[in-house]
């Protein structure tokens, strides 16, 4: 019988870890490193990144506030913030971040 990943808190943010090896599960179905298969179970009451869509980008807030931006499977932009956004809010820093960009 195969161990289930384990869900812990790391930097503020639940993230999934090999049940075997405690390194970081970058696979749903086996360890990079130790290379055991091991079941991917979605944790549960655990708090879950706001991802929103918007103008070709990808803009997450992860469970401890921090933003991530993406443009065509690359991270284009990170920063901390210390407040809960709606989506619309979300939306709202990508225009933001294009707004940046053509100021250059």
């Amino acid at each position: 019988m195969l161990k289930k990943v384990l869900w812990q808190k790391d930097w503020g943010a639940y993230a999934p870890f090999c049940p075997y090896c405690s390194e970081y599960a970058y696979e749903k179905d086996h360890c990079v490193f130790c290379g055991k298969k091991y079941e991917w179970d979605e944790p549960k009451n655990v708090p879950k990144p706001t991802i929103v869509e918007h103008k070709g980008f990808t803009i997450i807030q992860t469970t401890n506030n921090h933003l991530q931006m993406y443009k065509d499977n690359r991270i284009v932009m990170h920063a901390s913030c210390t407040t809960k956004m709606t989506e619309d809010e979300l939306r709202a820093e990508v225009d933001r971040y294009e707004n940046m960009r053509k100021d250059r």
